[in-house]
């Protein structure tokens, strides 16, 4: 008889202390079940949290880059979608930036913000002259390039050099679709080696790599 009432007060204790560890969060344990649920749930609701914080954390630091950022650009982000992973190609090179539709949206937005934006306007220029067909179409375009971006009366004159100067005055005698080849080369090379640079260096582009998708 004692024993049997020993054996039932080991069990009354052994199920209050069972409660206790319980409502106190510590881990219950047996060979067979491993952590107890709650451990699990608790564990579940932790990483949310933590994922949570990191997101918010995250859209506070693109909205105080968005405030050190003209509001040309601001306005241009609100409204530009894309994925992320494109954006990331951009990155890879100056040709595959220069490939993208997308790309040349952007960097183009970017040139106007540092006021030079008739780089990219003269290069698109000259890859739609060569897309002409007719001898008149391609003397009409050539001279209106001509007096956009290469007179020394224009606003949006690009920067050349004597050299590729003297080439193009020598072409525009009997303009074809390869006038300004010579010019579209410099001028490319310009923009790769001083505005790709500051392009991926700069604020608008790292928000475009973290914040692009939904603006």
């Amino acid at each position: 008889a004692r024993s049997r009432q020993q054996q039932q007060q080991q069990q009354q204790q052994q199920q209050q202390h069972n409660i206790v560890v319980f409502l106190s969060g510590e881990t219950l344990k047996s060979p067979s079940t491993g952590p107890s649920y709650k451990q699990s749930a608790d564990k579940s609701e932790i990483g949310t949290e933590r994922e949570d914080w990191e997101a918010e954390s995250l859209a506070r630091t693109c909205q105080a880059k968005r405030q050190h950022m003209s509001p040309q650009l601001r306005h241009f982000l609100s409204h530009f979608s894309i994925s992320k992973d494109e954006a990331k190609v951009w990155g890879e090179s100056f040709e595959k930036l220069m490939q993208s539709p997308n790309g040349r949206k952007a960097f183009r937005e970017f040139l106007k913000s540092e006021y030079s934006e008739e780089n990219i306007l003269f290069w698109l220029a000259c890859e739609d002259l060569k897309k002409e067909v007719t001898p008149e179409a391609v003397e009409e375009r050539a001279r209106v390039i001509y007096e956009d971006y290469i007179s020394i009366l224009s606003p949006k004159e690009v920067s050349l050099d004597a050299r590729v100067r003297e080439i193009i005055n020598k072409n525009m005698v009997e303009p074809t679709a390869h006038t300004f080849d010579d010019a579209q080369v410099q001028i490319f090379t310009l923009m790769h080696r001083d505005s790709y640079p500051r392009f991926l260096n700069s604020q608008f582009y790292k928000l475009l790599v973290t914040d692009s998708e939904g603006g």
